[in-house]
Protein backbone atom coordinates (compact mmCIF):
# COMPACT_ATOMS: atom_id res chain seq x y z
CA UNK A 1 0.00 0.00 0.00
CA UNK A 2 1.21 3.01 -0.54
CA UNK A 3 0.82 4.64 2.95
CA UNK A 4 3.48 1.91 3.93
CA UNK A 5 5.31 2.36 0.66
CA UNK A 6 4.04 -1.03 -0.38
CA UNK A 7 4.77 -1.61 -3.91
CA UNK A 8 1.57 -0.86 -6.24
CA UNK A 9 3.21 -2.38 -9.41
CA UNK A 10 4.07 -6.40 -9.94
CA UNK A 11 6.17 -6.82 -6.41
CA UNK A 12 8.69 -8.64 -8.80
CA UNK A 13 10.27 -5.63 -10.64
CA UNK A 14 11.03 -3.85 -7.31
CA UNK A 15 12.83 -7.03 -6.03
CA UNK A 16 14.71 -7.81 -9.39
CA UNK A 17 15.85 -4.45 -9.06
CA UNK A 18 17.44 -5.22 -6.03
CA UNK A 19 18.48 -8.42 -6.36
CA UNK A 20 21.59 -9.15 -8.72
CA UNK A 21 20.58 -11.96 -10.85
CA UNK A 22 23.49 -14.59 -11.35
CA UNK A 23 24.45 -16.37 -14.41
CA UNK A 24 22.36 -19.61 -15.25
CA UNK A 25 23.17 -22.27 -16.77
CA UNK A 26 21.32 -24.06 -19.76
CA UNK A 27 19.18 -25.73 -18.35
CA UNK A 28 18.19 -22.62 -15.60
CA UNK A 29 17.64 -20.51 -18.57
CA UNK A 30 15.17 -22.66 -20.16
CA UNK A 31 12.62 -21.03 -17.30
CA UNK A 32 11.21 -17.80 -17.99
CA UNK A 33 12.81 -15.14 -15.93
CA UNK A 34 9.82 -13.03 -15.55
CA UNK A 35 6.42 -14.68 -16.70
CA UNK A 36 4.28 -11.98 -14.98
CA UNK A 37 0.90 -12.02 -17.35
CA UNK A 38 1.22 -9.64 -20.05
CA UNK A 39 4.55 -8.15 -18.93
CA UNK A 40 7.52 -8.25 -21.06
CA UNK A 41 10.52 -10.66 -19.63
CA UNK A 42 12.33 -8.41 -21.72
CA UNK A 43 14.73 -11.41 -22.23
CA UNK A 44 14.86 -10.58 -26.38
CA UNK A 45 14.03 -8.00 -28.32
CA UNK A 46 10.90 -6.40 -29.20
CA UNK A 47 8.97 -8.81 -31.65
CA UNK A 48 9.41 -6.20 -34.55
CA UNK A 49 13.02 -6.09 -34.59
CA UNK A 50 13.68 -9.93 -34.27
CA UNK A 51 11.67 -11.55 -37.39
CA UNK A 52 14.93 -13.24 -38.35
CA UNK A 53 16.20 -13.64 -34.67
CA UNK A 54 13.15 -15.51 -33.86
CA UNK A 55 12.67 -17.61 -36.77
CA UNK A 56 16.17 -19.13 -36.03
CA UNK A 57 14.99 -19.23 -31.84
CA UNK A 58 11.75 -21.29 -32.65
CA UNK A 59 14.19 -23.00 -35.50
CA UNK A 60 16.24 -24.38 -32.97
CA UNK A 61 13.37 -25.81 -30.72
CA UNK A 62 11.20 -27.03 -33.48
CA UNK A 63 9.70 -30.28 -33.48
CA UNK A 64 12.03 -32.86 -34.41
CA UNK A 65 10.09 -36.31 -34.40
CA UNK A 66 12.54 -39.39 -32.43
CA UNK A 67 13.76 -42.12 -34.59
CA UNK A 68 11.14 -44.92 -35.04
CA UNK A 69 11.89 -47.96 -32.76
CA UNK A 70 8.79 -49.79 -33.45
CA UNK A 71 11.05 -51.84 -35.49
CA UNK A 72 13.35 -52.70 -32.54
CA UNK A 73 12.87 -55.63 -30.06
CA UNK A 74 14.72 -54.37 -27.35
CA UNK A 75 12.63 -52.50 -25.36
CA UNK A 76 15.43 -51.05 -23.09
CA UNK A 77 16.11 -49.03 -26.42
CA UNK A 78 12.81 -48.30 -26.96
CA UNK A 79 12.50 -46.50 -23.41
CA UNK A 80 15.73 -44.58 -23.69
CA UNK A 81 14.67 -42.78 -26.80
CA UNK A 82 11.39 -42.54 -25.35
CA UNK A 83 12.76 -40.96 -22.35
CA UNK A 84 15.03 -38.68 -24.53
CA UNK A 85 12.12 -37.63 -26.84
CA UNK A 86 9.99 -36.61 -24.07
CA UNK A 87 13.25 -34.67 -22.11
CA UNK A 88 13.70 -32.89 -25.49
CA UNK A 89 9.98 -32.16 -26.05
CA UNK A 90 9.78 -30.59 -22.59
CA UNK A 91 13.03 -28.08 -22.88
CA UNK A 92 11.07 -27.31 -26.56
CA UNK A 93 7.75 -26.01 -25.11
CA UNK A 94 8.99 -24.66 -22.12
CA UNK A 95 11.44 -22.51 -24.69
CA UNK A 96 9.08 -22.12 -27.05
CA UNK A 97 6.67 -20.50 -24.01
CA UNK A 98 9.65 -18.12 -23.19
CA UNK A 99 10.06 -16.84 -26.74
CA UNK A 100 6.45 -16.27 -26.62
CA UNK A 101 6.92 -13.93 -23.56
CA UNK A 102 9.26 -12.09 -25.43
CA UNK A 103 7.16 -10.56 -28.09
CA UNK A 104 6.10 -7.89 -26.20
CA UNK A 105 4.42 -6.04 -29.58
CA UNK A 106 2.41 -8.72 -30.25
CA UNK A 107 -1.36 -8.76 -29.49
CA UNK A 108 -2.24 -11.98 -27.01
CA UNK A 109 -5.62 -10.50 -26.04
CA UNK A 110 -7.10 -12.70 -28.99
CA UNK A 111 -8.13 -15.90 -30.57
CA UNK A 112 -5.34 -18.20 -29.80
CA UNK A 113 -6.13 -19.87 -33.04
CA UNK A 114 -5.91 -16.75 -35.16
CA UNK A 115 -2.54 -15.70 -33.41
CA UNK A 116 -1.38 -18.94 -33.84
CA UNK A 117 -1.85 -18.55 -37.61
CA UNK A 118 -0.32 -14.99 -38.01
CA UNK A 119 2.70 -15.83 -35.99
CA UNK A 120 3.17 -18.55 -38.74
CA UNK A 121 2.64 -16.74 -41.46
CA UNK A 122 5.13 -14.28 -39.83
CA UNK A 123 7.59 -16.77 -39.79
CA UNK A 124 7.71 -17.12 -36.27
CA UNK A 125 6.76 -20.74 -35.74
CA UNK A 126 8.18 -23.47 -37.87
CA UNK A 127 5.53 -25.47 -39.71
CA UNK A 128 4.11 -28.32 -37.78
CA UNK A 129 5.30 -27.50 -34.84
CA UNK A 130 3.60 -29.68 -32.13
CA UNK A 131 2.41 -27.93 -28.86
CA UNK A 132 2.43 -24.87 -30.29
CA UNK A 133 -1.27 -24.14 -29.90
CA UNK A 134 -0.92 -24.80 -26.21
CA UNK A 135 1.70 -23.00 -25.24
CA UNK A 136 0.23 -19.54 -27.56
CA UNK A 137 -3.14 -20.59 -25.59
CA UNK A 138 -1.81 -20.62 -22.21
CA UNK A 139 0.57 -17.24 -23.20
CA UNK A 140 -3.00 -15.76 -24.05
CA UNK A 141 -5.05 -16.62 -21.50
CA UNK A 142 -2.86 -15.58 -19.12
CA UNK A 143 -2.70 -12.10 -20.63
CA UNK A 144 -6.32 -11.76 -20.83
CA UNK A 145 -6.77 -12.63 -17.41
CA UNK A 146 -4.54 -10.04 -16.00
CA UNK A 147 -5.38 -7.33 -18.45
CA UNK A 148 -9.23 -8.50 -17.22
CA UNK A 149 -7.97 -7.64 -13.72
CA UNK A 150 -6.46 -4.39 -14.38
CA UNK A 151 -8.96 -3.07 -15.78
CA UNK A 152 -11.20 -4.73 -13.64
CA UNK A 153 -9.85 -2.68 -10.58
CA UNK A 154 -8.73 0.16 -12.58
CA UNK A 155 -13.01 0.42 -12.42
CA UNK A 156 -13.52 -0.23 -9.12
CA UNK A 157 -11.11 3.37 -8.19
CA UNK A 158 -13.55 4.93 -10.70
CA UNK A 159 -16.19 3.65 -8.21
CA UNK A 160 -14.43 5.19 -5.71
CA UNK A 161 -14.69 8.55 -6.90
CA UNK A 162 -18.32 8.21 -7.12
CA UNK A 163 -19.16 6.28 -3.68
CA UNK A 164 -19.62 9.70 -1.99
CA UNK A 165 -22.41 10.68 -4.36
CA UNK A 166 -24.01 7.20 -4.30
CA UNK A 167 -26.67 6.28 -1.33
CA UNK A 168 -24.67 2.67 -0.65
CA UNK A 169 -27.84 1.42 1.61
CA UNK A 170 -29.58 1.37 -2.31
CA UNK A 171 -29.66 -1.86 -3.64
CA UNK A 172 -27.05 -2.66 -6.26
CA UNK A 173 -29.42 -2.40 -9.27
CA UNK A 174 -30.95 1.11 -7.71
CA UNK A 175 -26.67 2.01 -8.09
CA UNK A 176 -26.34 1.07 -11.86
CA UNK A 177 -29.82 3.12 -12.44
CA UNK A 178 -28.04 5.75 -10.93
CA UNK A 179 -24.94 5.29 -13.06
CA UNK A 180 -27.11 5.36 -15.94
CA UNK A 181 -29.33 8.51 -15.00
CA UNK A 182 -26.40 10.57 -14.31
CA UNK A 183 -24.58 9.75 -17.55
CA UNK A 184 -21.48 7.68 -15.92
CA UNK A 185 -22.23 4.03 -17.21
CA UNK A 186 -20.71 4.63 -20.91
CA UNK A 187 -17.34 6.39 -19.07
CA UNK A 188 -17.04 3.20 -17.21
CA UNK A 189 -17.84 0.86 -19.78
CA UNK A 190 -15.68 -0.68 -22.30
CA UNK A 191 -15.06 -4.05 -25.01
CA UNK A 192 -13.86 -5.68 -21.75
CA UNK A 193 -16.20 -3.91 -18.86
CA UNK A 194 -19.88 -5.00 -18.96
CA UNK A 195 -22.94 -3.91 -16.53
CA UNK A 196 -22.28 -7.35 -14.98
CA UNK A 197 -18.68 -6.35 -14.04
CA UNK A 198 -20.06 -3.29 -12.75
CA UNK A 199 -22.62 -5.12 -10.24
CA UNK A 200 -19.55 -6.64 -9.34
CA UNK A 201 -17.51 -3.88 -8.70
CA UNK A 202 -19.71 -2.32 -6.92
CA UNK A 203 -20.65 -5.51 -4.90
CA UNK A 204 -16.84 -5.18 -4.01
CA UNK A 205 -17.10 -1.70 -2.09
CA UNK A 206 -20.09 -2.61 -0.30
CA UNK A 207 -17.63 -5.25 1.44
CA UNK A 208 -14.86 -3.53 1.55
CA UNK A 209 -17.26 -0.07 2.46
CA UNK A 210 -18.85 -2.83 5.63
CA UNK A 211 -15.39 -3.47 6.71
CA UNK A 212 -14.47 0.35 6.94
CA UNK A 213 -17.15 2.07 8.42
CA UNK A 214 -20.75 1.38 9.38
CA UNK A 215 -22.48 4.74 8.96
CA UNK A 216 -23.02 6.11 5.26
CA UNK A 217 -22.49 10.24 4.73
CA UNK A 218 -20.51 11.15 1.58
CA UNK A 219 -17.70 13.14 3.65
CA UNK A 220 -17.24 9.67 5.55
CA UNK A 221 -16.80 7.96 2.52
CA UNK A 222 -14.56 10.83 1.11
CA UNK A 223 -12.18 10.50 4.49
CA UNK A 224 -11.94 6.87 3.20
CA UNK A 225 -11.14 6.79 -0.30
CA UNK A 226 -7.44 6.95 -0.38
CA UNK A 227 -7.51 4.09 2.56
CA UNK A 228 -9.59 2.20 -0.08
CA UNK A 229 -7.50 2.95 -3.00
CA UNK A 230 -4.57 1.62 -1.42
CA UNK A 231 -6.34 -2.04 -0.59
CA UNK A 232 -7.96 -1.57 -3.97
CA UNK A 233 -4.14 -1.79 -5.51
CA UNK A 234 -3.43 -4.43 -3.36
CA UNK A 235 -5.68 -6.65 -4.35
CA UNK A 236 -5.25 -5.79 -7.82
CA UNK A 237 -1.60 -7.08 -6.70
CA UNK A 238 -2.45 -9.90 -5.24
CA UNK A 239 -4.88 -10.98 -8.39
CA UNK A 240 -2.18 -10.36 -10.78
CA UNK A 241 0.32 -12.88 -8.46
CA UNK A 242 -2.29 -15.34 -8.71
CA UNK A 243 -2.78 -15.10 -12.57
CA UNK A 244 1.18 -14.62 -13.00
CA UNK A 245 2.50 -17.53 -15.05
CA UNK A 246 3.73 -20.73 -12.89
CA UNK A 247 6.21 -22.85 -13.54
CA UNK A 248 4.19 -25.91 -13.25
CA UNK A 249 1.65 -25.15 -15.21
CA UNK A 250 4.09 -25.99 -17.78
CA UNK A 251 4.11 -29.21 -17.13
CA UNK A 252 0.39 -29.08 -18.35
CA UNK A 253 1.03 -28.06 -22.27
CA UNK A 254 1.00 -31.77 -22.67
CA UNK A 255 0.67 -34.19 -20.26
CA UNK A 256 3.13 -36.77 -21.87
CA UNK A 257 6.14 -34.54 -20.88
CA UNK A 258 4.89 -33.40 -17.40
CA UNK A 259 6.95 -35.56 -15.25
CA UNK A 260 10.50 -34.52 -16.96
CA UNK A 261 9.33 -31.13 -17.22
CA UNK A 262 8.81 -30.74 -13.19
CA UNK A 263 11.78 -33.09 -12.99
CA UNK A 264 13.93 -30.07 -14.94
CA UNK A 265 12.36 -27.44 -13.04
CA UNK A 266 12.45 -28.58 -9.84
CA UNK A 267 16.84 -29.23 -10.70
CA UNK A 268 16.72 -25.77 -11.55
CA UNK A 269 15.51 -24.71 -7.90
CA UNK A 270 18.29 -26.54 -6.04
CA UNK A 271 20.97 -25.62 -7.86
CA UNK A 272 19.84 -21.89 -9.05
CA UNK A 273 22.02 -19.21 -6.69
CA UNK A 274 19.36 -16.60 -7.51
CA UNK A 275 16.61 -18.93 -6.60
CA UNK A 276 18.22 -20.11 -3.19
CA UNK A 277 18.86 -16.32 -2.12
CA UNK A 278 15.18 -14.64 -2.79
CA UNK A 279 13.72 -17.85 -1.41
CA UNK A 280 15.73 -17.01 2.02
CA UNK A 281 14.80 -13.91 1.66
CA UNK A 282 11.05 -14.78 1.44
CA UNK A 283 11.70 -16.77 4.40
CA UNK A 284 13.73 -14.13 6.58
CA UNK A 285 10.96 -11.60 5.87
CA UNK A 286 8.03 -13.73 6.84
CA UNK A 287 9.94 -14.19 10.25
CA UNK A 288 10.67 -10.68 10.35
CA UNK A 289 7.01 -9.66 10.26
CA UNK A 290 6.03 -12.25 13.01
CA UNK A 291 9.14 -11.00 15.24
CA UNK A 292 7.26 -7.07 14.95
CA UNK A 293 4.06 -8.76 15.97
CA UNK A 294 5.31 -9.13 19.43
CA UNK A 295 7.29 -6.04 19.38
CA UNK A 296 6.74 -3.70 21.86
CA UNK A 297 9.31 -1.13 20.75
CA UNK A 298 6.78 0.12 17.71
CA UNK A 299 4.12 2.79 18.19
CA UNK A 300 1.73 5.00 16.13
CA UNK A 301 4.18 7.64 16.08
CA UNK A 302 7.41 5.49 15.68
CA UNK A 303 10.24 7.11 13.68
CA UNK A 304 11.73 4.50 10.83
CA UNK A 305 15.30 5.48 11.33
CA UNK A 306 15.10 5.29 14.95
CA UNK A 307 13.78 1.91 14.63
CA UNK A 308 16.33 0.83 12.21
CA UNK A 309 18.91 1.21 14.68
CA UNK A 310 17.06 -0.38 17.56
CA UNK A 311 18.49 -3.91 18.29
CA UNK A 312 15.36 -4.70 19.94
CA UNK A 313 13.32 -4.28 16.47
CA UNK A 314 15.99 -5.44 13.53
CA UNK A 315 18.10 -8.43 15.75
CA UNK A 316 20.78 -9.96 14.60
CA UNK A 317 18.78 -13.01 12.97
CA UNK A 318 17.29 -10.66 10.46
CA UNK A 319 21.29 -8.75 9.96
CA UNK A 320 20.98 -10.36 6.22
CA UNK A 321 17.20 -9.28 5.27
CA UNK A 322 17.42 -6.50 2.64
CA UNK A 323 17.50 -2.78 4.18
CA UNK A 324 14.26 -2.01 1.83
CA UNK A 325 12.35 -5.15 3.08
CA UNK A 326 12.81 -4.33 6.01
CA UNK A 327 12.05 -0.62 5.95
CA UNK A 328 8.59 -2.45 3.90
CA UNK A 329 7.48 -4.14 7.08
CA UNK A 330 7.99 -1.24 9.54
CA UNK A 331 6.43 0.37 7.32
CA UNK A 332 3.31 -1.43 7.20
CA UNK A 333 3.63 -1.87 10.87
CA UNK A 334 3.59 1.95 11.83
CA UNK A 335 0.96 2.60 9.12
CA UNK A 336 -1.62 -0.52 10.84
CA UNK A 337 -1.07 0.91 14.14
CA UNK A 338 -1.97 4.16 13.54
CA UNK A 339 -5.13 2.80 11.74
CA UNK A 340 -6.04 0.99 14.69
CA UNK A 341 -5.05 3.90 17.23
CA UNK A 342 -7.68 5.95 15.31
CA UNK A 343 -10.39 3.56 15.69
CA UNK A 344 -9.95 2.99 19.65
CA UNK A 345 -9.22 6.75 20.06
CA UNK A 346 -13.03 6.96 18.29
CA UNK A 347 -14.32 4.29 20.48
CA UNK A 348 -12.94 6.23 23.49
CA UNK A 349 -14.46 9.39 22.77
CA UNK A 350 -18.04 8.35 21.67
CA UNK A 351 -17.94 6.45 24.79
CA UNK A 352 -17.16 9.19 26.86
CA UNK A 353 -19.72 11.39 25.13
CA UNK A 354 -22.45 8.86 25.49
CA UNK A 355 -21.50 8.64 29.11
CA UNK A 356 -21.50 12.11 29.84
CA UNK A 357 -24.92 12.70 27.95
CA UNK A 358 -26.39 9.55 29.98
CA UNK A 359 -25.05 11.61 32.97
CA UNK A 360 -27.33 14.47 32.16
CA UNK A 361 -24.90 16.86 30.42
CA UNK A 362 -26.42 17.19 26.93
CA UNK A 363 -24.77 20.36 25.48
CA UNK A 364 -23.28 17.97 22.62
CA UNK A 365 -27.29 17.62 21.48
CA UNK A 366 -26.99 21.75 20.87
CA UNK A 367 -24.65 20.85 18.44
CA UNK A 368 -25.28 18.29 16.58
CA UNK A 369 -28.72 20.63 15.99
CA UNK A 370 -26.93 23.59 14.53
CA UNK A 371 -25.30 20.63 12.38
CA UNK A 372 -28.24 19.34 11.18
CA UNK A 373 -29.59 23.16 10.31
CA UNK A 374 -26.77 23.06 7.54
CA UNK A 375 -27.32 20.05 6.18
CA UNK A 376 -25.35 17.43 8.36
CA UNK A 377 -28.04 14.88 7.39
CA UNK A 378 -28.90 16.42 3.75
CA UNK A 379 -26.79 14.83 1.54
CA UNK A 380 -29.22 12.78 -1.39
CA UNK A 381 -28.71 13.66 -5.12
CA UNK A 382 -25.40 15.71 -4.54
CA UNK A 383 -24.36 17.27 -7.74
CA UNK A 384 -21.12 15.17 -9.19
CA UNK A 385 -20.00 18.38 -11.33
CA UNK A 386 -18.43 20.32 -8.39
CA UNK A 387 -16.26 19.41 -5.24
CA UNK A 388 -17.91 17.59 -2.48
CA UNK A 389 -16.93 19.71 -0.13
CA UNK A 390 -18.60 22.40 -1.79
CA UNK A 391 -21.82 20.60 -1.14
CA UNK A 392 -21.42 22.23 2.53
CA UNK A 393 -20.75 25.97 3.75
CA UNK A 394 -18.15 27.45 5.92
CA UNK A 395 -20.48 27.70 8.64
CA UNK A 396 -20.75 23.66 8.25
CA UNK A 397 -17.13 23.26 8.79
CA UNK A 398 -16.82 25.38 11.44
CA UNK A 399 -19.46 23.39 13.37
CA UNK A 400 -17.36 20.40 12.60
CA UNK A 401 -14.12 22.07 13.91
CA UNK A 402 -15.99 22.62 16.91
CA UNK A 403 -17.81 19.06 17.62
CA UNK A 404 -13.87 17.92 17.22
CA UNK A 405 -12.25 19.93 19.91
CA UNK A 406 -15.71 19.06 22.35
CA UNK A 407 -15.70 15.09 21.64
CA UNK A 408 -13.23 14.17 18.92
CA UNK A 409 -10.26 15.61 19.52
CA UNK A 410 -7.50 15.17 17.31
CA UNK A 411 -9.35 12.66 15.06
CA UNK A 412 -9.82 13.11 10.78
CA UNK A 413 -13.42 14.69 9.71
CA UNK A 414 -15.05 11.12 8.68
CA UNK A 415 -14.53 10.07 12.04
CA UNK A 416 -16.26 13.28 14.12
CA UNK A 417 -19.47 12.71 11.47
CA UNK A 418 -19.28 9.05 12.00
CA UNK A 419 -19.37 10.12 15.50
CA UNK A 420 -22.12 12.38 15.23
CA UNK A 421 -24.34 9.85 13.24
CA UNK A 422 -23.95 7.16 15.99
CA UNK A 423 -24.14 9.88 19.07
CA UNK A 424 -27.81 10.83 17.29
CA UNK A 425 -28.88 7.69 16.32
CA UNK A 426 -28.72 6.48 20.16
CA UNK A 427 -30.35 9.78 21.41
CA UNK A 428 -33.16 9.85 18.33
CA UNK A 429 -31.93 12.98 17.58
CA UNK A 430 -32.74 12.50 14.12
CA UNK A 431 -36.53 11.20 13.86
CA UNK A 432 -34.33 7.32 13.73
CA UNK A 433 -36.47 5.00 16.62
CA UNK A 434 -34.38 1.72 18.08
CA UNK A 435 -37.30 1.39 21.41
CA UNK A 436 -36.12 -2.56 21.06
CA UNK A 437 -32.64 -1.28 21.66
CA UNK A 438 -30.86 0.27 24.49
CA UNK A 439 -28.16 2.94 24.63
CA UNK A 440 -25.99 0.63 25.97
CA UNK A 441 -27.01 -1.85 23.53
CA UNK A 442 -26.17 0.47 20.88
CA UNK A 443 -22.74 1.38 22.25
CA UNK A 444 -21.64 -2.60 22.52
CA UNK A 445 -22.31 -3.01 18.63
CA UNK A 446 -20.32 0.06 18.00
CA UNK A 447 -17.96 -1.38 20.23
CA UNK A 448 -18.06 -4.54 18.01
CA UNK A 449 -17.61 -2.99 14.64
CA UNK A 450 -14.66 -1.17 15.74
CA UNK A 451 -13.39 -4.44 16.90
CA UNK A 452 -13.96 -5.93 13.43
CA UNK A 453 -12.51 -3.09 12.11
CA UNK A 454 -9.14 -3.61 14.13
CA UNK A 455 -9.02 -7.40 12.86
CA UNK A 456 -9.69 -6.14 9.11
CA UNK A 457 -7.03 -3.19 9.49
CA UNK A 458 -4.24 -5.55 10.69
CA UNK A 459 -5.34 -8.52 8.13
CA UNK A 460 -5.47 -6.31 5.06
CA UNK A 461 -2.00 -4.31 5.90
CA UNK A 462 0.43 -6.82 5.57
CA UNK A 463 3.70 -6.00 3.34
CA UNK A 464 3.63 -7.68 -0.38
CA UNK A 465 6.08 -10.68 -0.36
CA UNK A 466 7.70 -11.47 -3.67
CA UNK A 467 7.81 -14.28 -5.70
CA UNK A 468 10.58 -16.55 -5.44
CA UNK A 469 9.63 -18.39 -8.50
CA UNK A 470 10.57 -16.01 -10.53
CA UNK A 471 14.13 -16.74 -9.58
CA UNK A 472 14.43 -20.85 -10.02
Amino acid sequence: MDGMNVHDEDPSEDVEARTKRPKLSDEEEMVPADSGGGLSCAAVTQAENMDAESSATCSAIAYQPYEDMSKTSDFSVKDDAMEHYYKQEAIRLVNFTKTLYSLDSVDFYRCPVDLHKELEMKGLIPPNFIGAEECIRLRCTKSNIVHYYDTYYKLVEKLCDLAPYMQWNHEIGKQVEWLKEKGHLPSLCDSTISEYEICLALENLHGLFFDMYWRFHPLITEGYRDDLLKIIKRMAGAMRQRVKQTHEEFSRLLPPYGDFTNNLLNKCKETSPGYQHVAKQVALHGEFDSHLDSCESIQHDSSINELLEDETVVTRQFSLLEKELVKESLNAKIYMLKKVEEVESYFTCLESLVRRRLDGRDDFDKLVRELAKEGLFEFSNLPTDKPLRKNWSPEFYELLDNARHSAFPHLPDHYVINGLLDYSFFFSLNDEHHESETVEDCLAKVEERCDSKCFFLRKIDLPQKFDCGLYC
